[in-house]
């Protein structure tokens, strides 16, 4: 009997410590890590490329008024002489409307800012006009004063004005004797009124020639070329009283002596001009001529040309002039007459 219970007992007893081995083995293998899974990449779609940015065009400058006006110039059937009352607006589109008056009747051109194309124009019936009259140009009165002027040589401080009230052209000048002018019709080319001072030998200053101006002066009225090509002016006083004015030009250097108490030319050096003009020398522009170079490009119509002066910087021509927009200024080759340089006030 007692063996029966040990042997239950030790049956009893391996079923426990079995139980306990399984469990244990569970356990341990719930311990171990599970491996790690990596997630498979999600498929995207790839990023579009960038659209090449376009290269940025330059923006077209228009032009100014001085252009718009050059054109209207070229189309225009009147000589630019004549044109009055000159007006250049830009409009909101950037063309140009370009008005003036003349004694044909009002002109109006609209000219587009970029391409310089007429878009529209409005011009008075000419033939209708008959035998309207020309009025002269600030040149051709110019040319009445100095021809009319008994010197015809030194003349200084040039000037040419209109007067808008009335068709005229008042020319005013210096020489070594006083001062000049003359008071011209615009259409009819008579001189209307002139002052000129006393030309006789007594007019010329007290004492003979007492300063070295008076004695430049005194060049003048024998000079056989422009005075305005006159270059390296100088002019020496010798112990004798005797003034000594020497200057070179293109066409070869000059000397002129007088005598300072009494004016009596005593010596006279000048190139052969005749023979340097056929051998073709190169002359430089007269001041004149300068004015003409000029006057062919700038927009300033004859009529609004104010206190014109002109000065020489080497061998090239510097001119200012003011207009009722403002003050002008160009320089101009003294030889070829191209212009190299110009000032005009902005539209």
């Amino acid at each position: 009997m007692k063996a029966v219970r040990i042997w239950t007992c030790c049956l009893i007893l391996a079923l426990l410590v079995g139980l306990c081995a399984c469990g244990g083995a569970s356990g341990a293998a719930s311990t171990e890590p599970e491996p790690e899974v990596e997630p498979e990449p999600e498929v995207t779609e790839a990023p579009p490329s960038p659209e090449p940015t376009p290269e940025p065009t330059e923006e077209p400058t228009p032009m100014d008024s001085g252009a718009a006006l050059d054109i209207v110039h070229e189309v225009c059937p009147l000589d630019t002489f004549v044109m009055k009352n000159i007006k250049t607006v830009r409009q909101p589109d950037k063309s140009w409307l370009v008005t003036f008056t003349s004694d044909y009747g009002d002109f109006m051109y609209l000219v587009d800012g970029y391409t310089g194309e007429i878009l529209d124009k409005d011009e008075p019936d000419l033939t209708a006009a008959g035998d309207v009259p020309q009025m002269i140009s600030s040149e051709e009165a110019l040319d009445i004063a100095e021809a009319a002027s008994p010197i015809d040589t030194g003349l200084k401080n040039i000037k040419v004005s209109r007067n808008t009230n009335e068709p005229i052209w008042i020319v005013t000048f210096t020489s070594a004797y006083g001062d000049h002018m003359y008071v011209i019709d615009a259409y009819t080319r008579e001189i209307l009124e002139r002052e000129e001072p006393e030309i006789t030998e007594e007019a010329l200053p007290a004492g003979g020639i007492p300063t070295a101006g008076e004695a430049i002066d005194a060049v003048y009225r024998v000079l056989p070329i422009d005075r305005s090509l006159m270059k390296n002016i100088k002019v020496t006083r010798r112990a004798d009283d005797v003034w000594v004015v020497t200057f070179t030009s293109d066409y070869g250097d000059f000397l002129y002596a007088f005598d300072i108490n009494t004016g009596e030319l005593l010596e006279r050096e000048e190139p052969d001009i005749a023979a340097a003009e056929a051998a073709g020398v190169r002359v430089s522009l007269t001041a004149q001529q300068a004015f003409d170079a000029v006057f062919a490009v700038t927009p300033v119509g004859p009529n609004d040309r104010q206190d014109m002066n002109i000065a020489r910087n080497g061998d090239d021509w510097v001119i200012t002039f003011t207009a009722p927009n403002g003050k002008y200024l160009y320089v101009v080759d003294g030889y070829t007459g191209e212009i190299l340089d110009k000032d005009e006030p902005a539209a």
